[in-house]
């Protein structure tokens, strides 16, 4: 039932107390019920026992010692998730897709944090172009993005304005400027870097239920359509974009291959609860998306007001916010 989307495996450590591993039901199965039960209204959804968890160094979930700043995590949540579960949300076919979520740390607390929907289709993980056609409450739907977050912030931190465009180096592919700064924001070596942006190919491939290739597409412009199939060569320009980008950026350039992107996520996972949070206050649910947000139309304004309020109560300054558009 997991690999058909109809349920999420909550399975609980080995050794483990109290609650034990579980399955919880999602939107798609929830549709699938109504019509056994239409006397019951909607079929709510469970929220899973623990919205908080945190992972080692290998991805592996584990459970601390003392789970006193993963509850009172899970408190914060509480409201939303209610709010979220509660909610007619749907995408362009007219698929349930409401769903609870969850934040994920990585070691500790004090890293990652970012929240992430839990169930099988939800509005994380569609393709990006059919977030456009999502409804709430019947209501169409808007996405509002920080512009270049993690580089923004990066900058600020330092004192410095961030360019108009982050993404504007030289006579390089936009798609492939923007992955090479997100690589060497997040990655720990610049080894990490150059091997990422050599194996890029921005290909986009449609599979069939039982996997097999159906189409293969190219949606952006990375490594591979500048390079061909030379390695030798997709190497050599990836250390010559590294370069480029590094002079672009040479005033955040100490902050690359250092692994910020662990602290920068746990910044904008504050941001994104203290958006839901007072959203949530509001009587109005938002669908995360780590650095952008969806909600009805009609709440675009009131939503904008509000990012701009967390960024800058996060220290933040003259962040760019914008309303994302179908490609």
């Amino acid at each position: 039932m997991e690999s058909m989307g109809l349920v999420e495996n909550m399975v609980q450590s080995p050794g483990g107390r109290g609650w034990q591993s579980a399955a919880i039901g999602t939107g798609s199965l929830a549709d699938l019920l109504q019509p056994i039960t239409p006397d019951m209204g909607a079929v709510p959804l469970a929220i899973p026992a623990r919205t908080a968890i945190i992972r080692d160094a290998n991805g592996k979930e584990f459970t601390p010692s003392n789970r006193y700043d993963l509850e009172r995590i899970e408190r914060a949540l509480g409201p939303v998730n209610e709010m979220l579960t509660g909610t007619d949300i749907r995408n362009g076919k007219g698929i349930d897709i409401r769903c609870p979520i969850r934040r994920v740390f990585n070691i500790s607390t004090d890293y990652g944090g970012r929240l992430y929907a839990v169930g099988g289709p939800n509005w994380q993980n569609m393709p990006r172009d059919e977030r456009h056609d999502i409804t709430m409450n019947g209501e169409p739907t808007i996405e509002m993005d920080f512009t270049a977050f993690h580089p923004h912030i990066l900058y600020n931190r330092r004192g410095h304005p961030a360019p108009a465009d982050c993404y504007d180096v030289g006579n390089w592919p936009r798609d492939l400027v923007k992955l090479a700064l997100l690589v060497l924001i997040n990655a720990d070596t610049l080894g990490d870097v150059v091997t990422v942006l050599a194996n890029s190919d921005g290909e986009k491939i449609v599979r069939d239920e039982e996997g097999g290739v159906i189409e293969v597409t190219t949606s952006r412009r990375l490594m591979k359509q500048i390079a061909g199939s030379d390695y030798s060569k997709a190497m050599a320009f990836a250390h010559k974009l590294v370069r480029d980008v590094k002079d672009r950026h040479h005033l955040i350039a100490e902050d690359f291959h250092t692994g910020a992107g662990l602290w920068l996520m746990k910044l904008d996972s504050e941001i994104a609860m203290h958006v839901l949070k007072v959203m949530t206050r509001l009587g109005e649910p938002v669908l995360a998306l780590h650095d952008s947000y969806r909600v009805r139309r009609s709440m675009k304004d009131k939503l904008e007001e509000i990012m701009h309020e967390a960024a800058e109560n996060a220290g933040l300054m003259g962040v760019k916010i914008k309303a994302k558009t179908r490609h």
